[in-house]
């Protein structure tokens, strides 16, 4: 079941790169799928991605 879901989540961040609910939904299943193999790099690159597609207001809650 994750699998498809962490699908659908790589497709809508490649369909609408600047919507950051699929980052989120990326950064997620990191945390919450125990089969995944933990990848801090990628984890803290996702939420740089946070960071860039935050609202100006937002983006400090992203880089603390």
């Amino acid at each position: 079941m994750h699998q498809e879901a962490d699908r659908w989540c790589a497709e809508g961040r490649e369909r609408f790169p600047d919507v950051q609910h699929f980052v989120l939904c990326r950064l997620f299943f990191l945390g919450a799928v125990p089969e995944l193999a933990p990848d801090v790099d990628w984890a803290w690159a996702l939420v740089d991605s946070l960071a860039l597609l935050a609202t100006p207001d937002d983006r400090d809650t992203w880089r603390t």
